[in-house]
């Protein structure tokens, strides 16, 4: 009995350590084996599947969350793609972008779908720039002055404006007033003077003038009074004369000034003034060329 034993354990001992041996890499495998915390395919296919229904009915948050879920358990294109319309139909362009751009950097991502990613890309970058440029403050135009015009030139065939600067087309106004001036206060002064000449032809003429034996039917005080009226209106006359020639001349010197450049053959204005005697008393003549 006592080699029964001895023999038990000695045909014991080893079935036990190879027992061991045979238990120990099955437990270590079961450790070591991965676990799915998203049953794997299944779990993909069903939070895609209440994604695209959320997406349909526009819940696009919790579309999204499924598609986020089920992009955590399989790294598939078409879920980026997803994930970037969510955003897209969010309306946060930036994120849709990033996901589409995602999506186009995988190489097995889907031709039609490469082509959608880029339309949606081009279509999320136009709005973009466009909601920057409503945004931004507007600019205010500042308008230019216009140009000052400082030389005009008129043509006087082809019945446009053959003028000289605005400086000279001013003179033409004191021109003309004072050339009027000049020749009423002319007219005015031969006036006075005929009328002084004919007091002094009164005298002159009367039937006792400078005959001594022939009764004058003028007194002297009246005589004497015809004299001195007529001296005066001379006078007057001389005066008013000699102002309006001045006048005339001041006028004719403006018309020269303004005029040179006005005239395409450049002719020179010329303004005469000429005193012509005559037995009534004077005459004034005005020649001019203007």
């Amino acid at each position: 009995m006592r080699r029964l034993s001895i023999v038990a354990q000695r045909v014991a001992v080893p079935l036990l350590l190879s027992l061991c041996l045979l238990v120990s890499p099955l437990a270590r495998a079961d450790e070591a084996a991965p676990a799915d915390p998203g049953g794997g395919a299944p779990a993909v296919a069903k939070l895609t599947n209440e994604g695209m229904t959320f997406f349909r009915a526009a819940d696009y948050r919790h579309a999204l969350e499924r598609f986020l879920q089920a992009a955590t358990i399989d790294q598939d294109s078409n879920l980026l793609f997803n994930i970037a319309r969510c955003y897209e139909m969010m309306g946060d362009r930036d994120a849709a972008i990033e996901k589409y751009e995602a999506f186009l950097a995988k190489p097995d991502a889907d031709s039609q779908g490469k082509v959608r990613a880029n339309e949606a890309i081009r279509v999320l970058r136009d709005a973009k720039a466009r909601t920057a440029a409503a945004s931004a403050p507007p600019v205010v135009a500042t308008q230019a002055a216009p140009p000052i015009a400082v030389h005009r030139t008129l043509d006087a065939g082809s019945g446009g404006v053959n003028a000289s600067d605005d400086g000279q087309r001013g003179l033409l106004v004191p021109a003309v007033i004072t050339l009027s001036a000049g020749v009423l206060v002319t007219a005015a002064g031969v006036i006075a003077m005929a009328l002084g000449s004919a007091d002094h032809d009164k005298v002159t003429n009367s039937a006792g003038y400078g005959n001594p034996m022939q009764v004058d039917p003028l007194t002297q005080a009246q005589a004497q009074a015809l004299v001195n009226s007529g001296n005066s209106k001379q006078l007057v006359g001389e005066i008013a004369i000699g102002v309006g020639g001045a006048l005339l001349v001041t006028s004719a010197v403006l018309f020269v000034v303004r005029s040179p450049q006005d005239r395409p053959d450049k002719e020179t204005g010329s303004v005469a003034l000429k005193f012509a005697p005559s037995t009534s008393g004077a005459r004034v003549l005005l020649e001019g060329r203007f």
